[in-house]
């Protein structure tokens, strides 16, 4: 009876309304769409209550609006598994382009990678050889001098035979003089004496064989 209670008390006038009862009516008007939707689960968690006894939930009315509720709470206003299975085949024909794209790009960047490699392979090859001919071409006069080095050697070799020297006696070397070291502290060599301008003469003795 919302809308006969709102038309009587829009009659009254403004001074006359009654503001609580039009709040009423309000919260009345949200309850026709939170209590019917609450009913479609409510009675599925409770199925004995003797609510659903009501003629209002037996019409098929209700029974088509559970129904649809249930789909939309479920999937939303499209059902979520439909969405998917019209995505999928999008979803699986992208994926399959950019495998075969990434496959295509892998083996160009290989090839031209290996081909740049086998390039620069040759080119190192041509450098060493060109490089180790010109060092042959350098090293050709040496090997050509050590040849004939090695020829003259043998031939000197043939015409005058190296002798052997004969084998040293004790008695090429005498025996050397007896003589005592200074007892001064200093160790000083008396300086030989010079006369005139003459440039003195030092001789080394071959017997001295210490340091001391």
């Amino acid at each position: 009876m919302i809308e006969q209670t709102d038309a009587a008390n829009q009659a009254n006038g403004p001074d006359r309304q009654d503001i609580a009862q039009r709040s009423f009516k309000e919260l009345l008007r949200w309850f026709q769409i939170i209590i019917l939707q609450d009913a479609v689960f409510l009675r599925e968690k409770f199925p004995n209550s003797s609510l659903w006894n009501h003629h209002i939930f037996k019409l098929s009315q209700f029974k088509d609006f559970a129904s649809r509720l249930k789909v939309e709470a479920r999937y939303g206003d499209m059902p979520q598994m439909v969405r998917v299975n019209e995505a999928i085949p999008d979803v699986a024909h992208i994926l399959r382009e950019q495998h075969r794209e990434m496959q295509m790009t892998s083996q160009t960047q290989f090839g031209a990678l290996r081909a740049e490699s086998d390039t620069q392979f040759r080119v190192l090859c041509a450098k060493f050889d060109a490089q180790f001919s010109a060092l042959c071409a350098k090293m050709q006069p040496l090997y050509q001098l050590a040849t004939i080095v090695r020829e003259a050697s043998g031939a000197m070799a043939a015409v005058q035979p190296i002798q052997a020297l004969p084998p040293l006696s004790s008695q090429a070397f005498p025996p050397p003089p007896p003589q005592t070291l200074p007892t001064s502290s200093s160790h000083v060599l008396p300086t030989p004496s010079v006369p005139g301008n003459q440039v003195p003469n030092y001789r080394m003795q071959a017997w001295i064989c210490t340091v001391t």
